[in-house]
């Protein structure tokens, strides 16, 4: 419930916990704009994404998985992994 500042009546104070706010959710649509940008440059230029656990051509966009380090995974290799297989980053 919004409540006004004592200092300047104008303003209107938010209580943080009324608000129901994902401030995860600007960090997911950039990764995956991201993810996909590397996706479609690579494919324009006639790279295969291999999958750096299994070794296997990603042909599937929706399989694809992108780590922050780089490194290319198909999605189901890598669920299980906390963080990156190969650089541990």
């Amino acid at each position: 419930m919004p409540r006004r500042n004592n200092r300047n009546p104008n303003l209107i104070v938010l209580d943080e916990m009324s608000m129901d706010i994902d401030y995860q959710e600007p960090i997911r649509v950039v990764k995956d704009y991201l993810k996909n940008q590397m996706w479609d440059l690579k494919k324009e230029k006639g790279e295969n994404i291999e999958c750096s656990i299994c070794l296997s051509e990603i042909d599937c966009r929706n399989c694809y998985s992108l780590l922050t380090c780089g490194h290319s995974f198909h999605l189901c290799c890598v669920l299980k992994c906390k963080n990156c297989p190969l650089c541990r980053n």
